[in-house]
């Protein structure tokens, strides 16, 4: 019997937990927020919990029609607790969150917007009206600051309703806080240091790069010192500096110049990728892609005169299939070897995730963090940091492979008389001992006329590597020119180079080449000694390779 009302009190439970969850779905648009709390100390609250929502679509609402009853119910809450995201919209909002001040005294608080691209905002408290936003002027302005700021007056026991009417051409991300003055005032120094650094360290790696451009002429660096440009600037305006401090009296600038640099950095970008992975010569369907996003820029401008904020959406979807298309170039060109493209790849993965969440919080995808913005940045530095290393790494290359024999991927002459240099003064001071090997191929000529040239650059190739692999820790091969190469043995003296040589002839001996089977080489020794010149070294080295050849070549003389 007791199971049976058990069974009966569960089953009622759960009846009225289904009807309570059909209500809330069925009766939308009820407030359910709670009071924002203020009392001694509260250093900083966030409003999003305790805001509802009105969307007033033709805009026609006033302050009193807003806070009337009759509207209650159509006010809704907002998803998340740390910003309101209402994408883009030509609606206007009405923002409700009740205030009760448990203080005993009176609190003199700002309420701060962070987002000051937003352009009109007016508050409403007690009776009062403030206006701010990125079209107001610094006289309409309730506060002056980078950040769109209230100031409101809280008598000790104070309850009612702050109210707050939005309206932005732009993106409608939305993160409203509550301060005690001096609290947001060394929040903002500690911000403003942070973003002072990382705008600094974008500026300098701006002006390094314009240097270097102006010194090679190189348009890699020349393109990349634009896109440093572009990120400098926007973010300078994104987060306030540029219109508190450079356009006060514009705030309609401050809103199409944010456009403006994204547009600049997309297309700086393209240009950047298209000379730093050279992409005209190596992938021309991504070169053409890439190239299509100055073009594409440019039309937005037209956009932008016709409809602002189209163009403002058409600049983001830009910014972020340009990010797919570097991204994807990127790859194409580390796949093919091209070893700067690791940073560069490095540098595009930090900025796109940046770029991904952003876009997605513009169009209300994801929620909007409160410090998005201060993230982005930090995303770009790492960003600037990486195409830097990147430029760096791609010298590094340049002067590798001024060094390197294309054919055989082996030093060249000039990678030999390099480190033939770097051999020598060294052993002239301390009275050190080394050699030299030259081997030639014999017979060569034949190869290439029984099976071809192409046939002959890939037995150059084979012989090189196996050379590589035989030679003794410490030594250098490289191409000499044509079908020899030279050998440098550190620290050999003559009889140490000839059993060096000895070795490498059996090796190649020994050898079945792909193409041609069997090969052979003959070598010439030549021991360094003091008093020897340069010029006396090589020729003893190729008096002993004519030796070698002369008496019937697969020798080593010396």
């Amino acid at each position: 019997m007791s199971d049976r009302k058990s069974s009966s009190k569960h089953a009622g439970r759960a009846l009225a937990a289904c009807f309570a969850l059909a209500v809330a779905i069925l009766v939308p648009g009820r407030s359910s927020a709670e009071s924002l709390v203020l009392y001694d100390g509260f250093g900083e609250l966030r409003l999003s919990p305790s805001l509802s929502i009105l969307e007033d679509s033709r805009g026609v609402l006033d302050p009193s029609e807003a806070l009337s009853p009759a509207l209650a119910s159509s006010y809704r809450n907002p998803t998340g607790a740390g910003s309101i995201n209402l994408g883009y919209s030509s609606s206007v909002f009405w923002l409700k969150a009740p205030i009760l001040n448990r203080s005993e005294k009176e609190l003199t608080c700002l309420v701060a917007l962070r987002q000051p691209a937003i352009e009109s905002v007016e508050l409403y408290w007690r009776g009062g009206r403030q206006v701010s936003g990125a079209l107001a002027s610094p006289k309409e302005r309730a506060v002056a600051g980078r950040e769109i700021l209230f100031r409101i007056v809280a008598p000790p026991g104070a309850a009612g309703d702050l109210l707050l009417r939005v309206r932005s051409e732009t993106s409608l991300n939305l993160s409203f806080s509550i301060f005690e003055e001096d609290r947001y005032r060394l929040r903002e120094d500690a911000i403003s240091f942070f973003v002072c650094l990382a705008l600094g360290a974008l500026l300098w790696s701006a002006l390094y790069n314009g240097f270097l451009a102006l010194s090679l002429r190189d348009a890699a660096y020349a393109a990349y010192t634009i896109v440093v440009i572009g990120i400098f600037l926007n973010r300078l305006i994104v987060l306030g500096y540029f219109q508190f401090y450079l356009t006060p009296f514009s705030g309609k600038w401050n809103y199409i110049s944010i456009l403006l640099s994204t547009s600049l950095f997309t297309a700086a970008m393209a240009f950047f990728t298209s000379f730093f992975l050279s992409t005209r010569p190596h992938f021309p369907i991504l070169h053409r892609a890439n190239l299509a996003f100055p073009v594409l820029v440019a039309a937005n401008m037209i956009v932008l005169a016709l409809n602002a904020h189209l163009a403002d959406q058409i600049s983001i979807i830009l910014l972020f299939l340009g990010a797919v298309v570097s991204i994807l170039t990127g790859l194409r060109s580390f796949v093919a070897g091209y070893r700067p493209a690791r940073f560069y790849l490095l540098a595009w993965a930090a900025l796109f995730v940046i770029v991904l969440i952003y876009s997605m919080g513009l169009f209300n995808i994801v929620a909007f963090a409160a410090y998005n913005e201060e993230a982005t940045l930090l995303g770009t530095v790492a960003m600037a940091v990486l195409m830097s290393l990147a430029l760096g790494d791609r010298i590094s290359e340049m002067r590798r492979l001024l060094v390197t024999d294309r054919l055989t991927s082996i030093d060249n002459r000039a990678g030999l008389e390099m480190e033939f240099e770097r051999m020598l003064a060294p052993a002239a001071a301390l009275d050190r001992s080394f050699s030299i090997i030259i081997a030639d191929i014999d017979r060569f000529k034949e190869i290439n006329d029984q099976y071809g040239h192409q046939t002959g650059d890939a037995v150059l190739a084979e012989l090189a590597m196996a050379l590589r692999e035989g030679i003794r820790s410490g030594d250098s091969v490289g191409r000499w020119g044509g079908d020899e190469f030279l050998v440098l043995c550190r620290g050999s003296r003559r009889e140490g180079a000839i059993a060096v040589a000895e070795k490498l002839r059996q090796l190649v001996e020994a050898r079945d080449f792909r193409l041609v089977g069997r090969i052979t080489c003959s070598f010439g020794v030549g021991a360094w000694e003091v008093g020897l010149d340069r010029n006396e070294l090589f020729r003893r080295a190729d008096q002993a390779l004519y030796e070698a050849k002369r008496a019937g070549r697969n020798r080593v003389e010396g």
